[in-house]
């Protein structure tokens, strides 16, 4: 095939998704768009473990793709010609992508191959995947899912899910009394460039719960505010991305608090413009308080456990600079009587997974609190590097260059179903941009150069049984 007829079943496939979910509908779903294309192909598709397993001729290797965006009246797929055909959208980009290559490779001369596709969670990783275990027909798993190109991974890190408590006290007032003698505002700082599930740790650098801490422990050095509740969160399992804060304040200083707000606000966002220029903070005034204020104890505590708190990279690789463990305060919930939060740890080392978590444990004791191990999936590594070596040797044979194998925190999707699986797992992806918060984008010219490599490497295994 000619590169003219692998840009036209890339344009047609492109274009068809996108009048797919012009019209939604409960029926709908990423998943099924491609399973009706396998149908059109006449394989068998089963159904396991709320997973769908398409059979093709032969399986030298199982191409897995986790798809976990849904779609909906505001999703778009648009099409645009120049000098390559861009795909634009607001979907998951490393998904979407990835389906077209999956649908490009079915419609292909090539057969020898099975497809796995999942919706999985990080909650999922109880999930009994015995039944699936006896339908896998290759030992060679090549997970669609990473964030990166022109790459490989072969390590992946353990994903640990913790949780505390922060206690509150609060103080006890009559609340008419007190909202008649006081005004409740909420301050929001939103839309943290961290909310696109797409983007590596690498990309983030900050946090709303850290960053809204700080902003706040400004403010009240300043004027005399009363601290009600602080909420934060994330995308599924992601850095915190929004998060706000409900304050009160005598109506005497009400107008101190706007000014500064306004100052420190707009010194806030120059600062960021750059790195974030889709954040926002704003303040709105709201009628009632869902709690009484807490203690200046009650929110010292808090404020120090935040600033204590590890959230971002914690160490990299020294060869290829990537993040290898990582620590985020990923949620924060007030209830009555505390502040719960969720932190994630990533982590390649055992020991630097330890450290972390040791680092958390000391911050929480010293505020009154304990964490509480709640999810953990060990890190995972191929016993041995023969997929590793068919993908590097076929990337130099068609780019004439080293094929770059690296470790990452991601790529949770595969582990999740084939952490007790006998199997040799790589994971790969399409590069992409991310333009803003709410649209991502991709070339024809790169997914190209995935697909490339994978048929490569399906011809390659193919050599190796004849």
């Amino acid at each position: 095939m000619d590169n003219s007829d692998y840009k036209y079943k890339f344009r047609t496939i492109a274009k068809d998704l996108g009048d797919y979910i012009k019209v939604i509908d409960d029926e709908k779903s990423l998943i099924k768009f491609i399973l009706s294309k396998a149908r059109e192909k006449g394989l068998k598709i089963l159904l396991i473990n709320d997973c769908y397993y398409i059979k093709n001729d032969k399986a030298m290797a199982v191409l897995h793709l986790n798809v976990s965006d849904k779609i909906n009246r505001l999703s778009y797929i648009d099409v645009v010609e120049n000098d390559d055909i861009v795909v634009n959208t607001n979907l998951d980009v490393a998904e979407l992508s990835s389906l077209i290559l999956l649908i490009m490779l079915l419609e292909s001369d090539i057969n020898n191959f099975d497809i796995l596709l999942t919706n999985n969670y990080v909650n999922d990783y109880d999930r009994d995947y015995t039944t699936l275990r006896s339908y896998i027909r290759s030992s060679n798993i090549i997970n669609l899912n990473l964030n990166e190109a022109d790459c490989i991974a072969e390590s992946f890190a353990s994903y640990t899910l913790s949780t505390l408590d922060l206690p509150i006290v609060r103080r006890n007032i009559d609340k008419k009394e007190f909202l008649d003698n006081n005004l409740v505002y909420r301050i929001s700082l939103k839309n943290l460039l961290g909310k696109s599930s797409t983007l590596n740790l690498e990309n983030i650098l900050k946090n709303t719960i850290k960053m809204l801490n700080t902003f706040l422990r400004k403010l009240k050095s300043k004027v005399d505010i009363d601290l009600i509740s602080f909420d934060g969160k994330g995308l599924y399992d992601s850095i915190a991305t929004d998060a706000y804060v409900d304050i009160a304040i005598d109506k005497k200083y009400e107008n101190d608090l706007l000014d500064i707000f306004k100052l420190y606000s707009s010194e806030y966002l120059r600062a960021n413009l750059r790195i974030e220029p889709n954040l926002k903070f704003e303040i709105e005034k709201i009628e009632e308080i869902s709690y009484p204020p807490m203690t200046e104890d009650s929110y010292n505590h808090i404020s120090s456990f935040i600033e204590l708190a590890i959230n971002g990279i914690y160490s990299v690789d020294s060869n290829t600079k990537l993040a290898i463990s990582s620590c985020l305060l990923s949620r924060a919930k007030t209830f009555d009587d505390k502040l719960y939060i969720i932190i994630i740890f990533r982590s390649l080392s055992e020991d630097t997974l330890k450290d972390m978590m040791e680092k958390i444990k000391l911050a929480a004791k010293i505020n009154g609190a304990e964490i509480v191990e709640r999810l953990s999936i060990p890190s995972w590594q191929n016993e041995n590097n023969k997929l590793t070596n068919v993908f590097s040797n076929a990337f130099e044979k068609l780019f004439n260059t080293s094929l770059k194998i690296i470790k990452t925190q991601y790529s949770l999707d595969g582990i999740l179903i084939f952490h007790k699986f006998n199997v040799n797992m790589v994971s790969l992806g399409v590069k992409y941009k991310q333009v803003d918060i709410e649209k991502s984008t991709f070339e024809y010219k790169d997914l190209l150069k995935t697909y490339s490599l994978i048929e490569e490497v399906l011809l390659e295994l193919r050599k190796s049984l004849e």
